[in-house]
C-alpha cells in the first residue's frame, strides 16, 4: 500500500491510498509472441539467432535479418506498423 498526501499554498490537503502491484516481466520471446501472435515463430527463430551470434559483426547481421523478417510481416499485412515498431524496439 502506498499513501500520498499533497497540499497547496492555501493549506488545502488531500490524501489517497492505493495498492501497487509489481508484475513479472516477460522474456523477449514472450513479448514477441504477445505482439506478433501467430506470426511469432519466424521472429522468435530470428531473435534466437541474434542471441547466439559469435561476435559483434555476426550479431549486427542477425539483427538486420530479424528486422527484415519484421518488415516482411508488415508488408504482408500479418502485423501492423505499431506492432512492427514494438518488435524492432526489442532488439535495438
Amino acid at each position: 500500500m502506498v499513501t500520498c498526501t499533497a497540499s497547496d499554498a492555501a493549506g488545502n490537503t488531500a490524501s489517497a491510498t492505493f495498492t501497487v502491484t509489481v508484475a513479472e516481466s516477460l522474456s523477449v520471446e514472450e513479448q514477441i509472441r504477445a505482439i506478433a501472435g501467430s506470426s511469432a515463430d519466424q521472429l522468435i527463430k530470428a531473435y534466437r539467432n541474434i542471441a547466439t551470434a559469435p561476435n559483434a559483426n555476426a550479431k549486427k547481421g542477425r539483427v538486420t535479418a530479424y528486422q527484415n523478417q519484421v518488415n516482411a510481416q508488415l508488408k504482408s499485412g500479418k502485423i501492423t506498423a505499431a506492432q512492427a515498431a514494438q518488435l524492432r524496439a526489442l532488439v535495438n
